[in-house]
Parts: structure tokens; sequence; C-alpha cells
């Protein structure tokens, strides 16, 4: 019997050359995801960076102790804000918390910084001048 007269078999295609381009497509797609880094971590890494040494600044007081830098500082940070466009740090807040030293000069690593919010710390010291370089802050508060 061939294939061409029995009412049972059918005849089977070859794949033509547009049919194996959504096939590449998948297979590119597929390499890429897995070649190219994670896009979970948000956080930008001068950011990172800068928010380590605001805590060493600090001393590396209970609340912020669990900035783990094996962790994203965009979401997963107590007192951090991100921008959810740029992945930078907009805000910086603090309340009722365990902070007992002056504001570190380090403020002023965080260019984008919108808002610092130090309300009902035990901060000391004086302002740092380094908050005066902060071009883009429009909320203050250090209500102690």
């Amino acid at each position: 019997m061939n294939s061409t007269t029995s009412p049972h078999l059918t005849r089977i295609q070859t794949p033509t050359p547009n049919m194996a381009i959504p096939h590449i497509t998948i297979l590119v797609l597929l390499f890429l995801s897995l070649a190219l880094p994670s896009f979970s971590v948000k956080c930008h890494p001068n950011d990172k960076k800068a928010l380590l040494q605001f805590k060493k600044g600090l001393n590396n007081p209970y609340d912020i102790i669990i900035w783990d830098p094996k962790t994203d500082c965009y979401s997963e940070w107590y007192g951090v804000k991100c921008d959810q466009k740029t992945n930078r740090v907009i805000q910086l807040s603090f309340s009722n918390s365990d902070l007992k030293l002056p504001i570190p000069a380090t403020v002023d690593d965080h260019p984008y910084l919108q808002s610092l919010a130090l309300y009902y710390t035990s901060i000391t010291g004086q302002i740092p001048q380094a908050i005066s370089k902060l071009s883009n802050l429009k909320f203050l508060d250090l209500c102690l």
C-alpha cells in the first residue's frame, strides 16, 4: 500500500524554513534567559554599596542589621524605597528607631535621594553638611 492511496495513512510534511523560525526563536530566548544575569536583582550596585557604608557609619544598629549584602536592597531592606523605573534609592525612612549616632556623612552617596526621614530616633550630633549635596532631596524629617 502506498501512502497516497490509503485513506488511513496521512502524508507527513517536511518542515519548511518558515516553520523552523518559531522553534529557533524559542531556543534563542531560552538560551538568553539562562545566560543573562537575573533580572530579579533590582538594586543599583552603587546604591547598595552606599547603603552598606551608611549602615557601617551608623555602627550597624539593630533596625538595619538585617541589611544583608547578599539580598536585594530594592525590596528587602527595612527603611529603603527605590524608584520603580530607575531602581535608584529615593527614600530612607527610619522611625522609632534605635539609631544613636550622628547621621553619617556618607548620606550624600545617594544622589537620587528625595526623602530622608529619621523621625523619633536618637540621632546625635550636627546635621552633616553632606545633606546639602542632595540636590533631589524634597523632604527632610529629623524630628527627634
